[in-house]
């Protein structure tokens, strides 16, 4: 008997880690089918809730979880108790541990004092805490947002984002728009975004140029992405050109149909093509025509075959696709499915994701919205979000 709880508790070990495995895919393509990740959060919450039981499972950092002592605490006792124990946080497991928070937690007053308390002796319990919506309602105060835009360096970026993209007096908009610090600025443009505020568009042009680092430049990119302003298109695919790993960051972000064309011109270039080939998939879920990989156009004709590559998406089947799409109702698309850009929640209802949390976020309060577009959430807290917000 002994040998048989030993050999379930390796058993329910086993598809914890499958799942959790399973999980971080889908959260590294920014996009997946709502019902899907349901099942996957509810089933590895079986398997965790077992193995926390036995205290069989335990996370890198050191943080034991003991789920029916969670499901008697609020958020502030949590918080307080994981600080007491001095652990530290694995990046990789934040959204899993946030998983289980959200989901056993009681709701608590989170409030911008704490969270900036914590910011100065718990940076990573700060982040944790961001994943429950709940720590977004409180508005900024102006010293606040006066003590960040002077001391910028004394915070940390899930700090900033949170404080910038939720602000609501337009003077501390504009300020922020022209920091030369970057995640104030790009905070304050996830706000503009939300709110449809036109001063972000010169500002947009502005940033892109005084802020060098790629990462920077991607992060911007998918703010004018969701903008859907064409004007951005040939500085995307520049951009892409340059620095091809960003492909699928960036462009998975271009829902306009007339952005397309950016994906097309892509996939007619060896160092482009496979990246290309995945936002077009992201995009419209039309699978192209596969080509041998020796048949390259253009410019490319005098690049590498990448090896292990047989074949690639033909370009033609993509215009003759881009031909397609435009032709169906609705400006934007994604997933395959043609939407209203004024109303994009009720179209991509079964879809879920970074991608497109982010599109739906303006049709949720700012700062629900905001927090819609920091990072990929749990399938219960971001249904019951959207939902609250209907």
């Amino acid at each position: 008997m002994m040998f048989d709880a030993v050999n379930r508790l390796s058993q329910h070990s086993k598809r914890a880690a499958a799942l959790i495995a399973q999980r971080s895919l889908l959260h590294a393509k920014q996009v997946y089918r709502s019902e899907r990740v349901a099942t996957l959060e509810a089933h590895l919450l079986h398997h965790l809730y077992t193995l926390t039981t036995h205290e069989a499972f335990e996370f890198s950092g050191g943080l034991k979880f003991d789920f029916k002592h969670m499901a008697e605490q609020n958020w502030l006792t949590f918080i307080n108790e994981v600080k007491s124990q001095n652990v530290t946080f694995d990046n990789a497991e934040l959204p899993l541990i946030a998983l289980c928070a959200n989901r056993l937690l009681h709701p608590a007053e989170i409030s911008l004092e704490l969270l900036h308390e914590l910011n100065e002796t718990a940076p990573k319990l700060l982040e944790l805490t961001l994943y429950n919506p709940d720590a977004w309602l409180q508005m900024p105060s102006t010293s606040l947002i006066n003590l960040a835009l002077s001391q910028p360096q004394a915070l940390s970026q899930a700090f900033k984002f949170r404080l910038f993209s939720t602000l609501s007096s337009s003077t501390h908009v504009s300020e922020a728009l022209q920091s030369n610090d970057f995640d104030i600025a790009c905070g304050a443009f996830v706000n503009c975004y939300l709110t449809q505020n036109k001063a972000m568009e010169t500002a947009l042009f502005s940033a892109f140029s005084r802020f060098n680092e790629p990462e920077h430049k991607a992060k911007l990119l998918t703010i004018a992405g969701l903008i859907g302003e064409p004007k951005w298109h040939e500085i995307a695919l520049a951009f892409c050109k340059v620095n091809p790993k960003f492909i699928e960051k960036v462009l998975n972000h271009f829902h306009k149909k007339s952005a397309l064309q950016v994906v097309i011109k892509l996939l007619e270039t060896a160092s482009t093509l496979e990246e290309a080939e995945r936002v077009w998939i992201n995009l419209t879920q039309k699978p192209l025509r596969q080509i041998p990989q020796m048949q390259l156009v253009e410019a490319s004709c005098n690049e590498p075959i990448m090896p292990g590559k047989a074949t690639r998406g033909a370009p033609d089947d993509a215009i003759y696709g881009f031909q397609y799409v435009m032709q169906q109702p609705h400006t934007h698309i994604w997933q395959g499915v043609n939407y209203s850009s004024a109303h994009p929640k009720e179209a991509l209802s079964l879809y879920a994701g970074l991608v497109t949390q982010r599109v739906i976020a303006k049709e949720l309060p700012l700062n629900l919205g905001a927090w819609a577009c920091w990072q990929s959430h749990d399938q219960y807290s971001w249904q019951k979000v959207v939902h609250a917000s209907c």
